[in-house]
């Protein structure tokens, strides 16, 4: 262990806050227009803490990465079988990462829902069958990165530890047991 090792770690992550710098302006320009993007890009880029935490040595700068990824793959482009995959395949990246992936993709897969529900131009877009291919797509990319880490845990015969340490001890405690499906139910409130 060295002292200067710290700096160095976190020169490692500035490519993170670079690629997370891009990825904003890339997803501002399709969703709004090439000058929220430079604004939106200008003022994440001189907010100090953003900088700051983004080159603190842990995983949330290749989190937010993989996040943004996922989101500019779906925005980029129009909304094919491929690119649902790819768009999971990159939030499967980032599940795999860090497990709070699980509750922004929720919130992405409901907002999608409640875009078919309640915005007619969204219904005329994607039919119920197409809809159902994409979303199959999207959670077959999504599934991917994750399988590969429990299939590893599971030859190295730690499937049992890593059920532990990713589900069991992040459980809401002083619910009891989660065997009965009504706390189950709650979970997502």
């Amino acid at each position: 262990p060295r002292a200067e090792a710290l700096p160095l770690m976190r020169l490692a992550l500035l490519p993170f806050w670079f690629a997370a710098l891009l990825l904003t302006w890339v997803i501002a320009r399709v969703l709004y227009s090439d000058r929220v993007a430079l604004w939106a890009t200008a003022l994440l880029a001189v907010f100090s803490g953003f900088f700051f935490t983004s080159l603190e040595f842990r995983t949330d700068g290749p989190w937010a990465v993989g996040w943004l990824a996922a989101l500019a793959v779906l925005f980029t482009g129009s909304l094919t079988s491929w690119r649902a995959f790819a768009s999971g395949l990159l939030l499967g990246v980032a599940m795999g990462i860090s497990q709070k992936t699980v509750l922004l993709a929720v919130s992405l897969a409901g907002a999608a829902l409640l875009a078919l529900l309640f915005v007619p131009e969204a219904r005329a877009r994607v039919r119920f069958r197409r809809g159902a291919a994409l979303a199959a797509s999207w959670l077959v990319g999504v599934a991917v990165v994750p399988a590969i880490i429990v299939a590893a845990f599971a030859a190295a015969g730690a499937a049992g530890p890593l059920l532990y340490c990713v589900v069991t001890h992040n459980l809401v405690g002083g619910l009891g047991s989660w065997a009965h499906p009504w706390r189950v139910a709650i979970l997502p409130v």
